[in-house]
């Protein structure tokens, strides 16, 4: 009967101190562009941070190296396209100079 008794105070304790302890957040936030996770923080703080977030130097960076990326890939699909089958005109002209 002790024991019992000790055990729910000890819990009530646990309770006192993990609530007094224990503070809710919006959580985190994954950037998509630069993958650095952002802490929201307080619900007005938010927005904040986001902005703060998207107007710094390495964020920027990351969209710019993003936007390369892309410019390269077209480059190269554009390169790597087959050829359009000559005309009958440069057909003629290929056979003739052979």
């Amino acid at each position: 009967r002790i024991l019992l008794t000790q055990a729910k105070l000890l819990n009530e304790q646990i309770e006192e101190i993990r609530v007094k302890h224990t503070f809710e957040t919006l959580g985190e936030e994954l950037c998509d562009i630069c993958g650095v996770r952002l802490n929201l923080g307080e619900p007005d703080g938010a927005p904040a941070i986001r902005d703060a977030h998207i107007s710094g130097k390495m964020h920027k960076r990351y969209m710019e190296i993003r936007a390369t990326i892309e410019e390269l890939k077209k480059k190269i699909a554009d390169m790597e396209e087959p050829a359009p089958p000559p005309t009958k005109r440069e057909s003629g002209a290929l056979s003739s100079q052979q």
